[in-house]
């Protein structure tokens, strides 16, 4: 893979070469074969980079190397790595699309994303802990998939954050147990007020709601579902499309402050056909509401599907 630019005896080609921006897909590359690509990467830029999981110590060193950093800092817009140092990325601060693997780390630091202003589109793959509310503030898709064992992804966005879609894939195709399914808290309000399209797999779903909303929990039936619709379809509710993939079960519990580390005072379990009743009653004509089962693998979830202002759902939900 080694490739030489005879400048003195060609400057036309070299010059030429010069100007070539690489896409490299070296996701399937034996991970010695990374170290051949430095003479390559000193001379010419890169546009895009996909890497292995397996290629976390030398994709690494190579994305810090100096002379690759001087070539490519301006031009690589797309890039799937694994990094464990927090001053990596931002030597590529105009990357607009980033796929991260977690690699031999557990969890998701805030200061690897640090100054990434430019950023569009952000995959998480692999970590046990994700924060979304670390995110940069000009995110606007992003795609966690946790798969770690017994794994927690908190959906919590920081405010004023919009995103266009946000999708939380739970391997459903890839698990033998659904122990493997990560566990989601979801911040409801952030959830409906920041989000336009949601997409969540889960083994269990916790539905976190604001205080002013437990009133709806006094009701004798359907507290719970009651009180989660009525925060769906919230006044400033900004979503058009929310589905939940679900192998076991939700909750509803309510929200506590930051300052206040208590356990939730309120917990209820959700019944999904209550939750498709309830959200069509509030919403009336204007929402749309779908509960069905799907085979996927060795599993059966349940799929919830609700749906503002755009009429019927169709039988064969489109694929995020």
């Amino acid at each position: 893979m080694t490739v030489q630019i005879e400048a003195a005896a060609q400057p036309p080609v070299a010059a030429a070469a010069r100007e070539v921006e690489l896409a490299l897909d070296m996701r399937g590359a034996p991970g010695e074969h990374l170290h051949q690509l430095l003479p390559l990467l000193t001379t010419l830029a890169l546009r895009s980079l996909l890497l292995a999981p397996s290629h976390a110590h030398g994709a690494e060193a190579l994305l810090r190397c100096d002379s690759v950093t001087e070539v490519s800092a301006a031009t690589l817009r797309v890039l799937g790595a694994s990094v464990a140092c927090t001053d990596t990325l931002q030597r590529y601060s105009r990357l607009e699309q980033l796929h991260l693997d977690a690699g031999v780390l557990e969890r998701l630091y805030p200061a690897v994303l640090h100054d990434m202003a430019a950023l569009v589109h952000l995959g998480l793959h692999g970590y046990k802990e994700v924060e979304l509310s670390a995110l940069p503030p000009s995110v606007l898709e992003v795609t966690p998939r946790p798969e770690a064992m017994r794994c927690q992804l908190a959906v919590r966005l920081p405010p004023g954050m919009r995103l266009r879609r946000l999708a939380v894939h739970g391997s459903f195709p890839r698990l033998l147990s659904t122990k493997a399914a990560p566990k989601v808290c979801i911040d409801t309000q952030a959830l409906c007020r920041q989000c336009e399209h949601a997409r969540i797999e889960a083994r269990e779903a916790v539905w976190q709601l604001p205080p002013q909303f437990k009133g709806h929990f006094s009701q004798r039936r359907a507290g719970a579902e009651a009180a989660l619709a009525a925060a769906l379809l919230d006044a400033q509710a900004a979503w058009s499309r929310l589905e939940l993939h679900l192998l076991e079960r939700a909750f509803v519990e309510e929200a506590m402050p930051p300052e206040d580390s208590g356990p939730p005072t309120l917990v209820g379990r959700l019944d999904l056909e209550r939750l498709v009743e309830a959200v069509l009653r509030l919403g009336r004509s204007t929402v749309a509401a779908s509960l069905r089962r799907e085979s996927v693998s060795i599993f059966n979830p349940w799929v919830l599907v609700l749906e503002r202002g755009r009429g019927p759902i169709p039988a064969q939900d489109a694929a995020l």
